[in-house]
């Protein structure tokens, strides 16, 4: 193939490369597809698109996906609630397999598949939810197999606003790790400080992605209880105590 041009959803692309049909029962791929700020996924308040570099290469029964695929134009938008976060996360009776995507083929020949693709953002990736504003980096590599497709790596978040009812809590680091043991459960690292009627309230936030860990504290400090009903409600606290 000496090249093949078209465009999806606006966005071109162009594919090129050769098949070799020597073992008509298992060609070999050689097969390139570049794509310019493609649009990759839209559900309600998500929406990716990126720049991509990608080959396919080797037998069908024993593919490799390798190259990049860079986020562009991407942007989330969904509710999100902090109680969540500040409650302990949802709880949740299903459990991809550890280090899985929720995505798998099942099926030859792409249950064979190896990835080698590095995930990384052209453009930060930016969360206008309800109550959070601000910009993250992808600088992660998916793996694996069709069967089970494994993710590595950091998320890395910009400075960020959480909007709470007490007042804006300013994240000035963080990340999500999906990590080399268990890249299912992704690791959270976040700080940020807040000042309230005279209080300078710092969060910590670690974890997991469904478990997460939030350890607050304060200046004049407070009663841990007393701390946290003042930070989700803009309740002012009753006491002061031993933090």
């Amino acid at each position: 193939l000496e090249k093949i041009s078209g465009s999806v959803g606006g966005s071109p692309f162009t594919l090129a490369g050769s098949v070799d049909f020597s073992r008509l029962d298992d060609p070999t791929l050689n097969l390139r597809l570049q794509g310019k700020d493609a649009l990759l996924y839209r559900d309600g308040g998500l929406r990716l698109r990126a720049d991509s570099d990608l080959t396919l290469s080797g037998p069908v029964s024993a593919l490799l996906l390798s190259g990049e695929v860079a986020l562009t134009n991407s942007l989330y938008q969904k509710t999100f609630s902090v109680l969540d976060l500040f409650s302990g996360g949802e709880k949740s009776s299903k459990r991809t397999a550890p280090g899985s995507t929720a995505i798998s083929f099942p099926e030859p020949p792409l249950r064979n598949m190896r990835f080698d693709v590095h995930l990384t953002a052209r453009q930060p990736f930016r969360i206008e939810a309800t109550v959070v504003r601000g910009t993250a980096r992808p600088d992660m590599r998916l793996t694996g197999t069709g069967l089970l497709p494994i993710l590595r790596g950091p998320i890395l978040l910009d400075a960020t606003q959480v909007i709470l009812p007490s007042g804006t809590l300013e994240v000035e680091r963080g990340s999500v790790l999906f990590g080399e043991k268990d890249p299912g459960r992704p690791l959270l690292d976040f700080g940020g400080r807040m000042e309230v009627s005279g209080y300078e309230i710092t969060a910590q936030i670690g974890g997991t992605l469904d478990k997460p860990e939030v350890v607050l504290a304060s200046n004049p400090p407070m009663l841990q209880e007393e701390l946290l009903l003042f930070v989700l409600t803009g309740v002012p606290p009753t006491s002061a105590g031993a933090n």
